[in-house]
């Protein structure tokens, strides 16, 4: 019996020493990995909020695209040059409408409206409205900010007319 327990002992040894290498080798591994662990945590972090707000690298032009057919079948043109003529303001903006007119049985071409006159002006006007539309702006995102502060509107009338008599 005494052999047996001998026996048992020398053939497990060599599981008994592996045994023990790998706990020390857990062990080791706990240090490192708890060291390792803001790291760990932060870029995990990071990760999670590049997912959330970064959009993937076709994102934009994936749904510009989309819109871009949209509106085209929409419209009908695919190259959507009255769209891009839009934003264009000066010597490309026709001010002269001509039509084909008929008028009982008669039809002839001719210009219904001529604002010929003022082509040369426009770049002028188009800055003067785009000033005036920039001050209403203003006026009216200040009247909000007062309205986000004080809870109330910065202009109050009233609908009540005091009478004296």
């Amino acid at each position: 019996m005494a052999t047996d327990i001998g026996n048992w002992f020398v053939h497990n040894a060599e599981n008994f020493n592996n045994l023990m290498e790998n706990l020390g080798d857990w062990f080791s591994n706990i240090g490192t990995n708890i060291k390792d662990l803001p790291n760990l945590i932060l870029d995990g972090l990071k990760n999670l909020l590049v997912s959330l707000f970064v959009p993937s690298d076709n994102y934009f032009t994936n749904n510009f695209n989309s819109l871009k057919d949209s509106v085209s079948s929409k419209f009908g043109n695919s190259d959507l040059n009255e769209l891009k003529q839009l934003g264009q303001v000066g010597g490309s903006v026709s001010t002269s409408m001509t039509a084909d007119l008929k008028v009982g049985g008669v039809s002839f071409t001719g210009k219904v409206v001529d604002f010929s006159w003022i082509d040369k002006y426009i770049d002028t006007i188009h800055g003067w409205v785009a000033g005036l539309m920039g001050i209403m702006l203003l006026i009216y995102n200040y009247s909000q900010i007062l309205w986000l502060i004080r809870g109330t509107s910065p202009i109050v009338t009233s609908s009540s007319t005091s009478t004296e008599g």
